[in-house]
């Protein structure tokens, strides 16, 4: 089996077991495995209670690496995420840090609260999440981090978080659960999955398979069709007023080769682009933006459906609970269903985007379901 092979199983059957525990959290999962393979950076934003710590745990958990986590408060100090001090150097005048179990000797960082961190837990952060290396004393050591992962209730407030900000690449907010079988599922306690994955998955991972996937990911060729849609992309970006830094564009090739390489690809392709609608923004206001650029751009089936999606949703918040209003909603859904199978038909369609189509279509046949069960209801109610 070659790499790319045994990688695609390995994260196929970490994200089955990770996404059967924690429904509707497949984008942060994929998002997570990414950067696992990219060795970059992520933030996912989102209320309380909505799994977004539980997920990043949960992966690695089935990693089998030195995993570091801690929760930040105001009062954290430097120690608790680079190590106490050695007594023995500092009576020798060397403050050298005892660093075993700790951020430095870390494979997957994860930070909690991300922006509760004082500026003395920041400082210590930045060099070793952006450049991997740290001082301790007077050796710099080259850390064996693959990618740290923050996690906040809420987005950065103030000028003090943008340096932090910016080091995490991948940018992600998440939400409470939308789907109604999905919640009924997590009140019967029917998704409450044991995570866990094969031994052959688990003997690929004891034998370093991620870190070799890692080096043919780095040396993943990126096509030309790769670099002239990035020279389109940044003009179109300009335009509509965000301005990505340099750093930001440079550092988005990784994520996109590393979701060729898991799409099972010999060099980075367009339709791989899709991965920088995560990437790209930099406030809030500008995730739609970016995301409907980055899909008509990359994937213009896919934004006609996701355009679609938002007219369904348009419609459903429009009714007005009456038999009448709900027939009208079910015409117009099943007239979006008939667009959306004319798109499953185009010869040009990508399997990500027919993926997307079906799904699509499926949930739209769902809604218009619910809709007649309502209104099967009301006329068993009257009788």
């Amino acid at each position: 089996m070659t790499t790319q092979k045994a990688i695609q199983k390995t994260f196929a059957e970490i994200r089955q077991s990770v996404s059967g525990k924690y429904v509707e959290r497949t984008d942060l999962i994929d998002c997570i495995l990414f950067t696992l393979l990219a060795k970059q950076n992520g933030c996912v934003i989102g209320t309380p209670g909505i799994a977004k710590s539980a997920v990043l745990r949960g992966i690695t958990s089935l990693l089998q690496e030195p995993c570091f986590s801690v929760l930040l408060t105001k009062t954290t100090m430097p120690e608790e995420v680079v190590g106490m001090l050695d007594f023995d150097s500092a009576t020798k005048g060397v403050q050298k840090r005892n660093i075993t179990g700790y951020l430095p000797e870390a494979k997957v960082g994860f930070f909690d609260e991300i922006w509760k961190a004082s500026s003395a837990i920041r400082n210590a952060m930045l060099t070793i999440i952006n450049e991997r290396v740290f001082r301790n004393g007077a050796e710099e050591i080259d850390l064996p981090l693959w990618s740290c992962w923050a996690a906040s209730n809420e987005y950065p407030q103030s000028e003090e978080d943008a340096a932090m900000w910016d080091r995490f690449l991948v940018r992600l907010e998440v939400k409470e659960i939308q789907e109604t079988e999905n919640f009924r599922s997590l009140l019967t306690n029917t998704n409450n999955a044991k995570l866990e994955v094969s031994d052959e998955v688990k003997a690929l991972l004891k034998s370093g398979i991620i870190e070799k996937a890692q080096q043919e990911v780095k040396n993943l060729p990126i096509s030309n069709e790769v670099i002239d849609s990035y020279e389109e992309l940044r003009i179109i970006l300009r335009n509509a007023g965000v301005v990505p830094s340099d750093r930001r564009w440079l550092a988005s090739l990784d994520m996109v080769k590393s979701l060729a390489y898991l799409r099972g690809k010999s060099q980075a392709e367009k339709a791989d682009m899709s991965v920088l609608e995560n990437i790209l923004w930099e406030v809030p206001e500008q995730k739609e933006t970016v995301k409907g650029i980055i899909m008509k751009l990359v994937a213009p089936f896919k934004h006609m459906i996701y355009n679609s999606v938002q007219e369904c949703d348009d419609i459903l918040s429009n009714l007005d609970g009456t038999a009448g209003s709900n027939l009208e909603g079910i015409k117009k859904i099943n007239s979006l269903i008939a667009d959306v199978k004319v798109i499953m038909e185009q010869d040009e369609i990508t399997p990500e985007e027919m993926k997307y189509a079906k799904y699509v279509a499926n949930q739209f046949e769902k809604k218009a379901g619910v809709l007649g069960s309502e209104m099967l209801s009301r006329k068993a109610k009257k009788r």
